[in-house]
């Protein structure tokens, strides 16, 4: 009986505590609840992008070869970009020349785009998308058509103004006429709109058709000049079913290196690319965007780095991409003015900057702007102190005195006390909701290495946030670091990607 009142009368007193303090409870669950909401609702804007990205890449083709001039991935560190530059484009005759020799391909195209105007009785569309494409275009990508068709076989082989249009410029140039039939000036030359494109709307990937012009590039070739460095051709190769990406890439760089001409000891001057290079590119992003999607409106972010040095741009970026606003940026920098923190600037999401130098080495930054017109506020804080401050916000240090910035208008309403016969100010510690960290390398575990200048306020700033979120060059395996030369033990961090 006396362990039942107990529990009966610790109720009451809970309820009491309750009731009392209703609203204070109300408002603390509202709270909670706006916070936990804004976190589900930005991770669940990022999931239906994702969706849609990975439904555009699919859309290209994964058993789908791009020989090009340029790799989507620079992965080769031995060479060099100008090698790259001196890379020839790909030609309409290499093209032929894989139809013929490839026995592992189902179709192979050739694809050439440019932007140009396009004009229809005194009416204008400007930049529209002009690709030229060989006959088999329709059978190594997949043209969803609205109305009309695709091109014959004796319109691709004789070049003819014949063209398949986007409904951005159909509905611009010709309202609601039926397009079907009627005519477009492209390049200055009478062109007959033979079908439309359905309407996509905007692609992730800048791959809508809504504002193209799709030309046989026999007829394209006439304007363009298809042996310029910078073109920007590709022959497009669908393999046959049952074959793998490997198995033709194998046999496409052998005939392009025999097209070419190239001795074996020479390295190929032609990229071979491939849609999951994209996908793995969109991997690394939306993982970064994933980890940053608990930054919302009106948080603070430490920021670590000294000035570019040591700076998590791409976690950066990845919170202008969330669209969050209202934030406060703690750093040793406010921005150089051509930085990241300087984008976030001019799209106005941050609203405080708490740091030792708010400008540019090069005179006015977008930073003196926005300050000069109030719409961002300034806390400056002596560097050392600075630094300071954020490691007592880690250590769980109530404030310390420190003479520096004593007698100046940085200690104004400040307390302050002589000490030793000399004037003192004391500062408060500084942390913040999400600290935004760059390392060198990781282990699953989090403890992190950093290189150089990059050991400036990352390290103090890992245990001043209530979330740590760090982007590193390396994850390695436990036991590939060297303990000595740990820095930030894991027990600070929250979060990691390899970036």
């Amino acid at each position: 009986m006396l362990y039942l009142r107990l529990i009966i009368e610790a109720f009451a007193f809970a309820m009491r505590a309750i009731f009392a303090n209703k609203i204070r409870t109300f408002l603390s669950l509202l709270g909670i609840t706006i916070g936990i909401f804004s976190v589900i609702s930005v991770l669940t804007v990022f999931d239906s992008i994702e969706v849609k990205l990975r439904q555009n890449i699919e859309e290209l083709g994964s058993n789908v070869l791009f020989i090009q001039k340029w790799p989507w991935s620079m992965g080769d560190a031995n060479y060099a970009w100008w090698e790259y530059m001196k890379r020839p484009e790909t030609s309409l005759q290499e093209m032929e020349e894989v139809q013929k020799r490839s026995t592992l391909s189902d179709a192979v195209a050739y694809y050439v785009g440019t932007e140009r105007s396009v004009k229809q009785a005194g009416s204008t569309f400007d930049g529209a998308s002009i690709v030229g494409v060989s006959h088999e275009y329709d059978k190594v990508e997949t043209v969803n058509l609205g109305q009309g068709r695709y091109f014959s076989l004796a319109e691709s082989q004789s070049g003819s103004p014949v063209a398949i249009v986007g409904v951005k410029i159909t509905d611009e140039l010709l309202g609601n006429v039926d397009p079907i039939g009627r005519e477009l000036l492209v390049f200055g030359r009478k062109v007959q709109v033979i079908g439309t494109f359905k309407k996509t709307g905007d692609n992730t990937i800048g791959k809508s058709n809504d504002d193209w012009v799709l030309l046989p590039v026999n007829f394209a070739r006439n304007y363009l000049d298809l042996n310029s460095d910078n073109i920007g051709s590709s022959i497009m190769v669908r393999g046959k079913k049952n074959v793998s990406n490997d198995a033709l890439r194998d046999e496409l760089t052998g005939i392009m290196r025999s097209v070419r001409k190239q001795k074996p000891t020479v390295k190929d001057n032609f990229a071979i690319n491939e849609t999951s290079i994209i996908t793995q590119g969109f991997d690394q992003v939306f993982g970064v965007i994933a980890l940053v999607g608990w930054v919302i409106g009106g948080f603070s972010l430490l920021v670590g780095g000294f000035g570019t040095s040591g700076r998590p741009t791409e976690l950066l970026a990845a919170v202008l991409e969330l669209g969050v606003k209202d934030l406060t940026i703690v750093a040793n920098n406010a921005t150089t003015g051509t930085d990241i923190i300087a984008e976030l600037m001019r799209a106005r999401r941050i609203r405080k900057v708490i740091c030792s130098f708010p400008r540019g080495l090069h005179g006015k930054t977008i930073f003196d702007e926005l300050y000069a017109s109030g719409e961002v506020e300034l806390e400056l804080v002596p560097q050392g102190t600075l630094a300071e401050r954020i490691r007592a916000g880690s250590a769980g240090i109530g404030g310390f005195f420190t003479k520096t910035a004593a007698g100046t208008e940085l200690a104004k309403d400040k307390e302050t006390r002589v000490i030793n016969g000399q004037l003192y100010v004391l500062e408060q510690p500084l942390t913040a909701d999400v600290a935004l960290l760059k390392a060198r390398q990781g282990d699953r575990w989090g403890n992190l290495v950093y290189h150089r200048g990059a050991r400036v306020n990352n390290p103090v700033m890992a245990g001043a946030a209530r979330l740590t979120i760090v982007q590193v060059s390396k994850i390695v395996e436990l036991g590939a670091l060297d303990p000595e030369h740990i820095v930030t033990p894991g027990v600070f961090v929250d979060r990691m990607v390899e970036v």
